[in-house]
């Protein structure tokens, strides 16, 4: 037999037919399987990493002055107890707080 007649005849090589397909098909669905797993882990992470800390309640453990208030003029008396009010009804709010602090300080308390 020539070359060329054993070449269409299948050659010295025995070719399974059928086997490959299955295999290119099982490879690209790993491939396809890998490929989603990693978007939902970046996708996952990057969530994690974006999203808004959860933030504790503030809590109000400081001791608010709460001077003697008829002692004083009555227009010191006042700015005094407006502040303090603010603060009670805004624990959280630095400026409630340092406006307190400010009144309190001018007045020597």
């Amino acid at each position: 037999m020539s070359s060329r007649k054993q070449r269409r005849a299948g050659g010295g090589r025995a070719r399974r037919r059928g086997t490959e397909a299955p295999q290119r098909r099982r490879r690209l669905v790993r491939w396809i399987a890998l490929g989603i797993i990693v978007v939902v882990a970046g996708a996952a992470g990057g969530y994690s990493m974006l999203r808004p800390a959860a933030r504790p309640a503030p809590s109000f453990n400081w001791p608010l002055p709460d001077p003697d208030l008829a002692r004083m003029q009555p227009r010191v008396a006042e700015r005094i107890r407006k502040a303090r009010e603010v603060v009670l009804n805004r624990p959280e709010s630095a400026e409630a707080w340092g406006r307190l602090g400010a009144v309190c300080d001018v007045h020597d308390l």
